[in-house]
């Protein structure tokens, strides 16, 4: 089953970029769906989007990658920042050297954004595996009334078993004891394409 989130996620990043500020993706091909890997995971290619212009651009190379090496694309939803990526990668590879291990540098400015949000709107992940529309939209109630109180969600994307509901921070241990088993991801990506 194909998913295609670009819209959805294109309408919601639309106006929120910032001077240093960018959103990193990545495509990447997972054991899960080809077996024959030696890895659980590999990663094809990063992108670094600091432009809805350049969101456009790449979409269409985004959705071939997917296509022709069986793999995903995922973007993480709290913005990156250059300047601050790169002094986390000057730590890194700092530790790096005086650890001895100079070889693993070569990925490290795709490492430390995956690593390192500077958004200071926090974007959380509920991973829900249901397609059930009732169960989602109980779920989308139930967090309403958590602290702190209001309304939370600023979307929900559809993944291959089920949805991703994209929401503001709210109190976990409170959303754990009435949703035991959904997992909550406070910085984790989210699925932009499927083939």
């Amino acid at each position: 089953m194909s998913v295609n989130n670009y819209i959805q996620i294109r309408d919601f990043i639309e106006l929120t970029f910032e001077d240093q500020d960018y959103y990193f993706i990545q495509i990447i091909k997972r054991r899960k769906e080809n077996p024959d890997m030696q890895t659980g995971t590999h990663v094809i290619k990063c992108y670094f989007i600091d432009s809805v212009e350049k969101f456009d651009k790449k979409m269409s190379e985004i959705i071939d990658l997917c296509y022709h090496n069986n793999a995903r694309a995922y973007i993480n939803l709290n913005k990156r920042n250059y300047k601050k990526t790169a002094l986390y990668m000057i730590k890194y590879l700092t530790d790096l050297v005086i650890a001895g291990q100079e070889n693993a540098a070569i990925k490290a400015f795709e490492l430390c954004s995956g690593q390192h949000a500077a958004d200071k709107n926090k974007k959380w992940i509920l991973d829900v595996d249901i397609k059930d529309m009732n169960v989602i939209n109980k779920i989308i109630e139930d967090i309403k009334y958590l602290k702190p109180e209001g309304s939370k969600v600023y979307m929900t994307l559809p993944t291959k078993n089920g949805y991703h509901i994209i929401t503001k921070p709210f109190d976990p241990r409170e959303y754990s004891k009435i949703h035991p088993d959904h997992e909550i991801h406070k910085d984790n990506p989210t699925l932009l394409y499927i083939p």
